[in-house]
This record gives structure tokens, C-alpha cells and sequence, in this order.
């Protein structure tokens, strides 16, 4: 959390992902598929 904290405090895309959290990306790689696709 703490670390978290501090990526959204200098502005880097960061997403805390734990049981119950409801994150939309619950892997790495799930997150970097969503994060680099070319289609954006």
C-alpha cells in the first residue's frame, strides 16, 4: 500500500491488486497486455 501510495503521489500508473480488491488486471501480465496494446 505504501508503495502504491507513493506512485500515485509522482503520477505513475499503479494498480493494488489482492483478494476481495476488485482490480481489473489481477496479473502482470494482464496489466502490461491492457498497458501496451497498440490499439490505444
Amino acid at each position: 500500500m505504501k508503495l502504491k501510495e507513493r506512485f500515485d503521489a509522482v503520477g505513475v500508473d499503479c494498480e493494488l491488486a489482492y483478494p476481495g480488491s476488485g482490480a481489473r488486471h489481477t496479473t502482470v501480465k494482464d496489466y502490461l497486455c491492457d498497458v501496451l496494446d497498440p490499439r490505444d
